[in-house]
């Protein structure tokens, strides 16, 4: 009898090794991060201004009367009272209508780039104007399998895949790391990327940092799609099949 013990735990030990390493290959992040050659990530990435993005654009100025007709204030009390500052909608044509200046085209531009622009031209009316410009409905959607699937705002230009994960509460232990689907629109044009997050090449590629609209899907694994088909029965056989596999072992070895 005390070798029929040991041989099954030695068994049991045995599927737990086999399991516990099974399990890394198959839900561990970066696996192979000590062998890869990771790259520095960009300092100065910024997203591009693209049509129907709401900017929020505010000019300030040593003397707040001199700056005001640059301001638009929804509301009364000015940008320093109870007023909210007017946002510009980006319309298909990459245009805003910005007050005294007029129309200007802002697509492909960067932030940056539009408070420099921006501050020129005022500069010629306004002595040392300072222009700050937000993005205000930047968000992005992570779907499929993930603890918290749903739509998130951008609080940064700066936001890499995993960060954007994260922020979903991680992928299930169900979810497929080597499918992670980024679909991105291009010139009007859905396109999509493939990034597989077991190997730290994920880290190099040239679609880790997330854009505005950008939707993130997580490919269910067979488990997770065979527990959603068959549910608690799918659970149930599973077990009823373990326990009599230790059954059949124990009474194989106990005969003996």
């Amino acid at each position: 009898m005390n070798k029929v013990r040991s041989i099954i735990i030695a068994l049991l030990a045995g599927a737990l090794m086999f399991s516990s390493c099974t399990t890394y290959r198959q839900f561990g992040y970066f696996q192979d991060i000590k062998k890869v050659s990771l790259q520095p990530f960009p300092k100065d990435y910024e997203s591009k201004i693209m049509p129907d993005d709401r900017l929020q654009i505010v000019v300030f100025g040593p003397d707040p009367q001199v700056v005001a007709p640059y301001n638009l204030v929804v509301g009364s009390g000015g940008i320093n009272g109870s007023g909210s500052t007017f946002t510009y909608l980006v319309d298909k044509d990459g245009v805003i209508s910005f007050p005294t200046l007029g129309d200007i085209k802002v697509s492909n531009m960067t932030r940056r780039e539009l408070e420099k622009y921006l501050t020129k031209q005022i500069s010629q009316d306004v002595k040392d104007p300072t222009v700050i410009v937000n993005y205000e409905n930047h968000s992005f959607s992570v779907l499929g399998d993930v603890a918290s699937p749903g739509t998130y705002r951008m609080e940064s230009e700066r936001i890499g895949i995993m960060k954007a994960i994260g922020m979903a509460g991680d992928l299930n232990i169900s979810a497929k790391r080597n499918h992670i689907l980024l679909i991105r629109e291009e010139k009007g044009t859905p396109v999509h990327y493939m990034l597989d997050l077991k190997t730290a090449m994920a880290l190099n590629d040239d679609h880790y940092f997330i854009q505005n609209n950008d939707i993130i899907y997580v490919r269910p694994g067979a488990a997770r799609v065979t527990e959603r088909t068959f549910g608690f029965w799918s659970i149930f056989l599973n077990a009823i099949t373990s326990i009599a596999t230790t059954g059949l072992l124990w009474n194989y070895y106990s005969a003996k």
